[in-house]
């Protein structure tokens, strides 16, 4: 089971939680924002990456969700080096 918190409008997830010993105690956030019960696990995807549907009581990926990416911060470092001695800005 799975208690969520959803914003009526959109149907993002503010909260969530899939303890049954905490059930009850999300606060309502605020004024457009509803908790329902799902029979459903904890999902394994960050809470952005859902959305609540109301026509099926079920979580659906939210299509405007963008994966983030793996960085490689040394690479990048290399790569923006390369750019600027390219450009001539440092040798």
């Amino acid at each position: 089971m799975l208690e969520v918190r959803y914003d009526k409008k959109t149907g993002e997830l503010t909260a969530w939680c899939g303890d049954d010993k905490q059930f009850g105690n999300l606060d309502k956030g605020r004024i457009d924002e509803v908790i329902v019960l799902l029979d459903t696990p904890v999902p394994k995807k960050l809470i952005s990456a859902l959305l609540y549907d109301k026509a099926t009581n079920k979580l659906i990926n939210n299509p405007n969700y963008i994966e983030p990416k793996d960085r490689y911060p040394l690479a990048e470092i290399d790569d923006l080096k390369a750019k600027l001695v390219a450009a001539g800005v440092i040798t």
